[in-house]
C-alpha cells in the first residue's frame, strides 16, 4: 500500500512544479519595461514603536496610576493608551511635552488625606526637594512602580517621605482619592528641550486625583505643568539629542544649540523650535530674521521622498535676500539632522520662499553657509622636555621599559624656560603663549616678546582659529576679567598687540582660570571661581565680534557644569561637546563623608544626584576605580594590606597619609552644551585633558606630570613623556 502512495505524492510534487513554472512562463511572456521601486533610495525604517497597555478592568487606583506611569515611557507621540487612563476631560488639558522628569529606581505612590492638611505645612511647588516630615501618612502604604531595568536600592534616596498636604488641587467630590507620586529624579527636560541635571536628593512630588467612571478609576486631575514621568532607560530610548540653528551676527555662521526631543515626529519639534524665541545666551550674538508671529501653517512637517517640507504662515517676512538666505540656512541645517531627509523646501501659505539668484537649494553650501564642523589645524601637537617644544606622539608606550626615541624639535620654536606654564599654541602653529606670575609672553621666530602688564591674577591663555589670544585675569577696573592680544599684529608693535579687555560684565567679582574658544570660534568656556579655596564653575559664553574678527563682548553666562564642584580643566570636542576633568557635588559630599575630601571643598546645597553619567547615577564609588584600568595613578587592583593599630612595643603609629586624598574626586567626563554628562574611563590625579582629534584622542596630564593618552577604556602612558602637551588652539 505504501507504493501507491508514495507514486501519488511524486504526482502532486510534480503536478505543483508545472503550475509554478507556467506561472513563471506567462510573467515573462510581458516584455513591456514598467517602473518598479526605487533602489537607489531606501525608504526611512520606521522605529521600533513601544505601545503599552491601557487600564485594566477592575484595576485599584493604585494600580491605574502605576500603569499610567509605565504608559508614559510609550512612544509614537499620540499618547493613545496614556490617555485611557484619563477622563475625557483631563485627556482633552493634559500636556504630555509640558515637562518630562527623569527619575531613578522606582516611583512612590500613596494616598494622602486631602481633607486635612498637615498642620504648618508650608506650600511648596510641585518638583522641589522635600523634607522628611512624615506627618499624616503614618501607617499609609506605599505602593512602588519598579522601572524595566530597576537598579539596585540606596536606602538614602527613598527615606524621604512626602509631606501630605495637598499640591494644586481642585474642588474634591467625596468619591475623589488623591494619591501622591514621588521619586528621586535626577534631569528634567522642559517644553523647549533644554536638559537641566537636578540638585543631589531632589524628590519630585506631584499630587493625582482620580475618580470613578463607570465603576473603573480614572485620573481626573493632573496638576498643573505635570507632562510625563519616565526613567533613565525610557529616557534614553525615546529621547534623542538634536540641534538648533542661530545665525552668528559677526559671520556667516551657524552656531548649534542642543535639544532634547521625544524621537517621534522629529521634523515637526525641530521646525516649532527653530521657530522659538532665541535663547537669552546666544541672543544679541546671533542674528533673529524669523518675524515673530510665524508659524507652522498645517502644524506638522511631512516628509515625501527624503524632501521635508515647511509650510510657515502669519508674520511679515520681508524681501530681503540675506534674510531669507538666513532662514533658509538655519531650517537647512536643523532638519538634515533628522534620517530620512536630504532635503528642505520652504514655503508660505503654500508659495515657495525664494532667494532670487538660487533656483535650487539642497544644502548648506548653496546658501554659501559653511557646514558647523571647523577646519582642524594641521599643525601636529607639541609636547615641553625640558625647555625643548617637540612634536608628540600619541602612541601609547609598548611596555614600561620601553625607551621611546626622541622626537624631533618644534620648527620655528625656540626653548621655552621652566618658569613659563600653561602654554598654548597658534592655530598656524607659528605661535606659542605662556604665563610667568603676571607676565604673558609670547614666542616667534625664536624670540620672546612680553606682553605690557595689563592684570594680574593671569589664568591660563588660549588662542582661537581667528588669531586671537585670550587670557583671565584680574584688570585695573572692576568689571576687566577676560581679554584679548590680537595674535595677527607683530608683537613688536607695542600698539596694536597690547592686551585689550572685552566686555563680560557677568564675570564681575569672578576669578578666571582658563578659557577655551569654541573651533569656529563662536563660543568660549570659561573656568573661574570667587577666589583662593572657592567652588569652581564652568561656564559658555557668546562671542561678539567686529568685522575684522578682533571680539568686543561676550554674551553670558550659559551655566552647563551645575552638577559639580570643581572643574579643574576642560577641552572642545566640536561645536556642541567638551571634555573635562572635575569632581561632582555627590562624588565631593562621599569623600567628605570618608574624610578623604579636603576641607576647601564645598559642596553645596545645591548638590546634584548622581555624577551626570548617561545612566543618572554615580559611578564613581568614592571617586576610587575598580576596573584596573592601566595608569597607575589609579588604585592598585589588590587591597592594601591592613596595618596594626600598634607596634611592637605597643605604641600606636601615626596614619600614613593618602597622597591622593583630594585627588580621587577629580575624574574625566564628557558634557554636551545642552548640559547632560557622560563619564569616561577613570583616572585618577588629572590635571590637564587636551585632545589631538576628538573623544577617542584625549591626553591627560596628571598631578605628578606623566601624560596618559585614551586607549578604547584605558588611559596609558604616552611614548612621549613631558611637562606640557600643547595642541593648536586647544
Amino acid at each position: 500500500m505504501r507504493r501507491p502512495l508514495r507514486a501519488h505524492g511524486i504526482a502532486a510534487v510534480a503536478l505543483l512544479l508545472a503550475l509554478l513554472l507556467t506561472g513563471c512562463t506567462v510573467l515573462a511572456s510581458d516584455p513591456t519595461i514598467r517602473p518598479g521601486l526605487d533602489v537607489r533610495r531606501a525608504a526611512p525604517e520606521r522605529e521600533l514603536q513601544v505601545a503599552p497597555p491601557g487600564p485594566r478592568r477592575d484595576a485599584t487606583p493604585e494600580q491605574i496610576v502605576r500603569d499610567f506611569i509605565q504608559a508614559l515611557a510609550g512612544s509614537g507621540g499620540d499618547f493613545v493608551s496614556a490617555r485611557e487612563f484619563l477622563t475625557d476631560a483631563a485627556a482633552r488639558t493634559w500636556s504630555p511635552d509640558a515637562r518630562t522628569v527623569i527619575f531613578r529606581r522606582t516611583v512612590q505612590v500613596a494616598p494622602i488625606d486631602a481633607t486635612s492638611p498637615a498642620d504648618g505645612a508650608a506650600d511648596e511647588p510641585a518638583g522641589t526637594t522635600e523634607g522628611s516630615d512624615e506627618e499624616g501618612t503614618e501607617g499609609k502604604p506605599e505602593a512602588q512602580v519598579p522601572l524595566p531595568d530597576a537598579e539596585a536600592e540606596n536606602p538614602s534616596d527613598s527615606d524621604q517621605a512626602p509631606s501630605a498636604r495637598p499640591q494644586d488641587l481642585p474642588p474634591l467630590d467625596e468619591d475623589d482619592l488623591v494619591l501622591r507620586l514621588s521619586a528621586a529624579a535626577w534631569a528634567e527636560v522642559g517644553r523647549d528641550g533644554r536638559f537641566r541635571e537636578l540638585p543631589q536628593d531632589t524628590t519630585m512630588t506631584s499630587d493625582i486625583v482620580l475618580t470613578q467612571e463607570q465603576g473603573e478609576w480614572r485620573i481626573r486631575h493632573l496638576e498643573s505643568g505635570f507632562g510625563r514621568w519616565i526613567g533613565t532607560a525610557d529616557f534614553d530610548r525615546v529621547f534623542d539629542t538634536y540641534a538648533v540653528h542661530y545665525v552668528y551676527r559677526a559671520d556667516r555662521l551657524l552656531i548649534p544649540d542642543v535639544r532634547f526631543i521625544p524621537t517621534d515626529r522629529v521634523a515637526t519639534r525641530l521646525a516649532q523650535l527653530q521657530l522659538g524665541a532665541v535663547p537669552d545666551y546666544l541672543s544679541p550674538a546671533v542674528r533673529d530674521d524669523i518675524p515673530p508671529g510665524a508659524r507652522l501653517a498645517v502644524g506638522a512637517v511631512p516628509i515625501v521622498g527624503g524632501v521635508a517640507t515647511v509650510d510657515l504662515t502669519g508674520g511679515e517676512f520681508g524681501a530681503d535676500p540675506e534674510a531669507r538666505r538666513r532662514i533658509w540656512a538655519q531650517f537647512v541645517a536643523t532638519l538634515v539632522q533628522v534620517r530620512g531627509v536630504d532635503r528642505v523646501q520652504i514655503t508660505l501659505d503654500g508659495n515657495p520662499l525664494e532667494i532670487p539668484g538660487l533656483e535650487s537649494i539642497r544644502s548648506l553650501a548653496d546658501l554659501e553657509f559653511p557646514s558647523t564642523a571647523a577646519s582642524a589645524p594641521t599643525t601636529p601637537p607639541l609636547v615641553r622636555q625640558g625647555v625643548f617644544m617637540r612634536e608628540f606622539s600619541t602612541r601609547p608606550q609598548t611596555s614600561e621599559n620601553d625607551v621611546a626615541p626622541t622626537p624631533p624639535r618644534a620648527a620655528g620654536l625656540p626653548a621655552v624656560d621652566e618658569r613659563w606654564h600653561d602654554l598654548a599654541l597658534s592655530f598656524t602653529g607659528g605661535e606659542l603663549a605662556g604665563v610667568s606670575g603676571d607676565t604673558l609672553s609670547r614666542w616667534r621666530n625664536r624670540f620672546r616678546y612680553e606682553v605690557p602688564r595689563f592684570a594680574t591674577d593671569l589664568g591660563r591663555p588660549c588662542y582661537d582659529s581667528q588669531d586671537v589670544l585670550w587670557i583671565g585675569g584680574t584688570g585695573q577696573l572692576v568689571r576687566e576679567r577676560l581679554f584679548y592680544v590680537n595674535a595677527a599684529a607683530s608683537p613688536v608693535d607695542p600698539l596694536r598687540s597690547r592686551a585689550m579687555p572685552v566686555g563680560s560684565g557677568w564675570l564681575t567679582g569672578r576669578r578666571l582660570l582658563a578659557c577655551q574658544v569654541s573651533p569656529q570660534g563662536t563660543r568660549i568656556a570659561l573656568i573661574s571661581d570667587a577666589g583662593e579655596g572657592t567652588p569652581s564653575r564652568l561656564d559658555i559664553g557668546t562671542i561678539m565680534r567686529e568685522a575684522n574678527g578682533l571680539p568686543t563682548t561676550v554674551i553670558g553666562p550659559q551655566p552647563i557644569a551645575e552638577q559639580f564642584a570643581v572643574v579643574r580643566d576642560m577641552v572642545w570636542l566640536g561645536e556642541t561637546s567638551l571634555a573635562l576633568l572635575g569632581q561632582t557635588r555627590v562624588n565631593a559630599a562621599i569623600l567628605a563623608r570618608e574624610g578623604t575630601q579636603p576641607d576647601t571643598a564645598d559642596t553645596g546645597d545645591d548638590a546634584t544626584t548622581g555624577d551626570g553619567s548617561t545612566g543618572g547615577e554615580s559611578t564613581e564609588p568614592a571617586g576610587s576605580p575598580d576596573n584596573g584600568d592601566a595608569a597607575p595613578s589609579q588604585e592598585p587592583d589588590e587591597p592594601e594590606a591592613e596595618v596594626d593599630a600598634s607596634s611592637a612595643d605597643g605604641a600606636a603609629e601615626d596614619p600614613v597619609p593618602d597622597p591622593l586624598a583630594g585627588e580621587r574626586g577629580v575624574l574625566p567626563y564628557l558634557i554636551t552644551v545642552g548640559g547632560r554628562t557622560t563619564a569616561l574611563p577613570v583616572i585618577l590625579g588629572g590635571d590637564r585633558i587636551t585632545t589631538t582629534g576628538g573623544e577617542r584622542d584625549l591626553v591627560i596630564r596628571t598631578t605628578d606630570e606623566t601624560v596618559y593618552v585614551r586607549s578604547g577604556s584605558q588611559w596609558l602612558p604616552a611614548q612621549d613623556q613631558g611637562r606640557d602637551v600643547v595642541v593648536a588652539i586647544r
